[in-house]
């Protein structure tokens, strides 16, 4: 065990087979493990929660996950290699995974709506300019009165 931290524990729902499926929750770097068990996409991230927990050794972790998850069964090579790589570099990956698991998740930015200049209500659609050659005059009543050719007006 390493340094203590605040982790993420996410809730996943897993697609085993057509009709089965399976609610666990799991560390965030075992995440990339188990879409490569059970392939991209099969696992859904359906919530999480924060727990504050003594990081696990990446090596330690990396034989726990092996014996955990097994390995494929053509090429023999266990999921956790095959998701972070083998020997010392894949040791190194999932370090790297556990240790960015303690750091908070960004948030998206969000760009705030610009104000509308004047006191218009802020969800009425803005009056469409009429060009000059859509104008129109008609008399009414003695009185010459533009008039536009605005369909929507």
């Amino acid at each position: 065990m390493g340094k203590s931290g605040t982790v993420r524990l996410l809730q996943v729902i897993i697609d085993l087979e057509l009709t089965t499926k399976v609610s666990k929750e799991i560390y965030p770097w075992e995440l990339s493990v188990y879409e490569e068990k059970f392939g991209e996409g099969a696992c859904i991230a359906s919530g999480e929660r924060a727990c504050k927990m003594a990081l696990p050794d990446a090596g330690a972790e990396f034989s726990r996950l092996s014996a955990c998850l097994g390995a494929d069964e053509d090429t023999k090579i266990s999921f956790v290699e095959l998701a972070y790589g083998r020997g010392k570099n894949g040791i190194k990956s999932l370090g790297k995974a556990i240790s960015d698991s303690t750091k908070p998740k960004r948030k998206a930015k969000v760009k705030a709506d610009p104000k509308p200049d004047d006191d218009s209500e802020p969800n009425a659609d803005p009056k469409p300019e009429v060009k000059e050659s859509e104008k129109t005059t008609k008399p009414v009543s003695g009185k010459k009165v533009e008039e536009s050719r605005d369909p929507l007006g």
